[in-house]
């Protein structure tokens, strides 16, 4: 019998509504319903009684329910046992790797909710350029990295977790610097100011493909990818640069500045598009278990993918607090799933997906 059943099951009779009980377990309500038709089939009989309007348990269902919350309860327990007899092992370490181009926001959200997701493991993080935390991923250096995407190394694989508004920044005199909005068709022309590719080859390389071909021709990089010397050469040079909005952290703080003026890119397929990598084989050789359940973990019911990120460690919503710092909400891309976050089961708090500690580990 499949543990994913009985917690549907569970939720459905305590919510009797099973777009309820589809949002308690992070599902749809086709895949619920399912779920309690082959418990049924399983168990030799119907648990409710089901209408258009209303749900209700049958004898069966009122018979089984208590028994269902007790197995659900003792894994609960099972599992918090294990973790306090294993915390004398040996300690653990995850080594977060975190471009230098990653919004802080983002980046401080993912590193605690991983602490708190593996709290018998030190979590140590490495601040760089793109390229170099791809380079030390790539040799087993790094468990995990947060890095501007795309990247162009086929021995790691990808997710995007994010993808946030760009600004262009320019000096208040400028011409541009009274429109609500701007499209690359409107930089046609004028000169642009970047730092060095050399921090993100392979992204930054993408991004000046797709400004040249709408008409940015004159770009001018600069030796090194700094925000002061940036803000230093549109202050003093005139011309446009292009960033994060300063309410995401970091060095972009220095264009919240009276001297700036800041309009956000109104390109949709023109992005910061922020996402994890790790190394492909990590993922296949430690998740492959040939489809047993045994292989796989409560994920507030969900199945993790043997050839998904490690431990999705609920991303969607830490990176979600760095898209909720941009002003312009019509503007924000929505965030793409990797895994479901929030709670399962019970009342609020009482657990939370264990997905997010058990699928970190499995990578390692």
């Amino acid at each position: 019998m499949e543990l994913d059943r009985l917690e549907c099951f569970v939720a459905v009779a305590e919510e009797l509504n099973f777009g309820r009980a589809a949002e308690r377990v992070h599902r749809s309500a086709s895949p619920v319903s399912r779920a309690i038709k082959d418990l049924e089939r399983e168990l030799g009989g119907e648990l409710f009684v089901r209408d258009y309007h209303h749900v209700e348990l049958t004898p069966l269902g009122q018979e089984l329910l208590p028994l269902a919350r007790r197995v659900l309860r003792d894994l609960d327990q099972l599992t918090a046992r294990a973790r306090r007899f294993t915390r004398s092992a040996p300690e653990r370490v995850v080594r977060l790797g975190v471009s230098q181009l990653c919004p802080p926001l983002a980046s401080e959200a993912f590193e605690q909710l991983i602490a708190e997701g593996l709290p018998d493991d030190r979590v140590e993080v490495v601040f760089s350029s793109g390229a170099e935390l791809l380079s030390r991923l790539e040799q087993g250096d790094l468990t995990i990295a947060l890095v501007q995407l795309p990247i162009g190394r086929p021995r790691l694989s990808t997710k995007v977790l994010a993808k946030l508004v760009t600004w262009v920044i320019m000096r208040r005199d400028d011409p541009l610097s009274d429109r609500k909005t701007l499209s690359l068709d409107d930089l046609a022309g004028r000169t642009l100011t970047i730092g060095s590719p050399a921090v993100e080859p392979v992204a930054m390389e993408v991004m000046i493909t797709n400004l040249r071909a709408h008409g940015v021709v004159d770009i001018v990089q600069l030796p090194e990818f700094d925000h002061v010397k940036l803000a230093a050469h549109i202050r003093y040079r005139g011309g446009l640069a292009l960033t994060l909005h300063p309410r995401t952290g970091g060095s972009a703080r220095i264009f919240d500045d009276p001297a700036f003026q800041l309009i956000p890119l109104s390109d949709r397929g023109f992005r910061f598009p922020l996402g994890a990598a790790w190394r492909t084989a990590d993922a296949r050789r430690r998740g492959r278990c040939g489809g047993s359940s045994s292989c796989w973990r409560r994920t507030g019911r969900h199945r993790h993918s043997t050839d998904g990120p490690p431990g999705g460690l609920r991303t969607v919503s830490a990176l979600r607090m760095a898209a909720r710092a941009v002003p312009d909400k019509s503007n924000e891309e929505p965030l793409q799933t990797i895994q479901y976050g929030g709670h399962y089961g019970g009342a609020a708090g009482s657990g939370r997906c264990a997905w997010k500690v058990t699928g970190f580990r499995r990578f390692r």
